[in-house]
């Protein structure tokens, strides 16, 4: 378990690099949601992307942002349009797959290196992509709840070698590192949760995201709450519940509300071990 974590989770961590401060949009910035003008499969390709039905190395998803960066952004891939949803699909699954730091190695100066920046409102045009970035950004967070270890996996571990220790089965300095790493590991993890849901709530909260783009992003935690509650501390839970009630009570659809409120209930109230 412990060789298959560390690798899955030091992969993910290098997926998508951001600390908790940055945001996708600033609220001044945003004029409002942009309009879907995308082209068709064909016509991308046509402007030399590459064939979306299959999987995408490298250099192929570092063309394909290249490409997509010298285009009019309303004509930008769409989560919401038959004539764009496979390359915007495989935009994404290649967001999750290819690290960060290569794709930004492999790209040309200049050109763009990163998909939400690609889809977030720059000051020349203003326009909000809001349930492709939640998408996107939901996406990263389901990747890194999906591979990381739960408490319960790191626990039961932990437990292994620390009873080989205390009976004197190993090198004992070799289990006493293994120890280490493993309560790295449980922090590494909750970290990187931590850090893509604060920013996908962060993106929830601007003003003008639409009630789509909201409801999107409560489909997401509803799919991988179970997750979440699996690797999460009692006290990250209870303060993602608590993040959650306080953008419940920004202005928001009675629906939207009351879907905040019991998925800050069900995360508050999860009887988990610590």
């Amino acid at each position: 378990m412990r060789s298959t974590a560390f690798r899955a989770l030091a992969l993910a961590l290098c997926l998508t690099p951001f600390s908790a401060g940055e945001t996708d949009a600033s609220p001044d910035v945003i004029k409002g949601i942009a309009p879907d003008r995308s082209l068709t499969t064909a016509a991308y390709t046509a402007l030399g992307m590459p064939d979306p039905y299959t999987s995408w190395s490298l250099n192929e998803y570092v063309a394909a942002l290249s490409i997509l960066g010298s285009i009019e952004r309303v004509k930008l891939p769409r989560l919401d349009s038959k004539d764009s949803r496979l390359v915007f699909d495989r935009l994404v699954v290649s967001h999750n797959t290819i690290p960060a730091i290569a794709v930004s190695n492999a790209s040309p100066k200049g050109a763009v290196s990163d998909l939400p920046g690609l889809y977030s409102p720059s000051e020349s045009d203003g326009l909000l992509f809001d349930r492709e970035l939640v998408a996107i950004r939901g996406s990263e967070l389901k990747t890194i709840v999906s591979i990381s270890p739960t408490l319960e996996e790191t626990l039961v571990a932990e437990r292994s070698v620390a009873a080989a220790l205390e009976q004197g089965r190993g090198n004992a300095a070799d289990l006493r590192r293994e120890l280490e790493d493993y309560a790295r590991l449980r922090e590494q993890a909750s970290e990187a949760i931590r850090t893509r849901f604060e920013r996908l709530l962060v993106l929830v909260a601007l003003e003008g995201l639409s009630d789509r783009a909201k409801s999107d992003f409560l489909d997401c935690l509803s799919e991988i709450n179970e997750g979440m509650v699996a690797r999460l501390s009692s006290s990250d839970r209870l303060t993602f519940a608590a993040q959650l009630r306080v953008l419940a009570s920004l202005p928001q659809n009675e629906t939207i509300h009351d879907r905040l409120i019991a998925i800050a209930g069900a995360l508050g109230s999860a009887n988990r071990q610590p």
